[in-house]
């Protein structure tokens, strides 16, 4: 894994920090399991729930000493100033490319790191390869059918958005960590292309085998899937430890603050 080291700190502590947090922190979440694992976000997240009901919000309670990046951040540090090599292939896809940029046609038979420019990205099938892929997207990303690649401990994917992440309600598996500064929304409609307002209507499950990360406290991650069986979760977040060694420290930047003593 070494051979390729952009980083990443899943934020667990938004979800599982400790009792002795400042009660102010921790805000009441809907019990139950209709949508349950492992999200990140710098606000609370619509339409999700816990079996205990209690969720750790509030930019201070897991970034004491650690500050959020934005999306400019990331790609100027781990896309701009990346080194190609033996190694790594670095690739820039922008208005020369074709207007729809799609997965089925991208290459990750080596590690890989693809700079989308100014366009959209449609996840519509797996790339050619089993290596490691970090696509940064200027504009939006939608997932109009599974992502199911690489199933191996060695490869994996990591979508960085600026725009909205659009998964339609036909989708039902995604692998990869997914990270936007724009809304995440899991149930778009697919005539419309949007993100309804409340729960969709009855449809399937979608399970994420990575993780979703919110950027922007701003914005959300919308959980908008409901099942006929609503003892079970419309959305489950699988976090896979590969991404801690295939990502190690991508979010986790030291936050410096200085002060004049007298």
């Amino acid at each position: 894994m070494g051979k390729f080291q952009i980083f990443l700190a899943i934020f667990l502590l938004f979800i599982t920090y400790p009792a002795s947090a400042q009660t102010q922190q921790q805000q009441l979440c809907t019990p139950g399991n209709k949508a349950s694992g492992l999200v990140s976000s710098g606000t609370t997240v619509s339409n999700f729930g816990n079996e205990q009901g209690i969720c750790a919000v509030g930019s201070n309670v897991a970034f004491v000493s650690y500050k959020i990046p934005s999306y400019d951040d990331l790609k100027s540090i781990y896309y701009d100033q990346a080194k190609e090599g033996t190694n790594l292939h670095k690739q820039l896809k922008d208005q020369k490319d074709q207007s729809d940029i799609k997965t089925s046609n991208l290459d990750f038979k080596q590690d890989t790191i693809i700079y989308i420019k100014d366009k959209n990205l449609e996840v519509n099938g797996s790339p050619f390869g089993n290596k490691i892929g970090i696509i940064f997207v200027d504009g939006s990303l939608t997932f109009s059918s599974d992502y199911d690649y690489a199933n191996n401990q060695e490869a994996g994917t990591v979508f960085v958005v600026k725009g909205d992440v659009n998964i339609y309600s036909n989708v039902n598996k995604i692998n990869a960590v997914i990270i936007s500064s724009g809304t995440i929304c899991t149930s778009n409609n697919v005539s419309t292309d949007l993100c309804p307002s409340g729960i969709a209507s009855q449809g399937s499950a979608l399970e994420i085998n990575g993780s979703l990360i919110a950027l922007n406290p701003e914005k959300k991650i919308r959980f908008r899937r409901n099942l006929i069986d609503n003892t079970k979760a419309a959305e489950k977040v699988n976090h896979q430890a590969k991404y801690l060694v295939i990502l190690r420290d991508l979010f986790a930047s030291p936050l410096q603050k200085w002060s004049e003593i007298q």
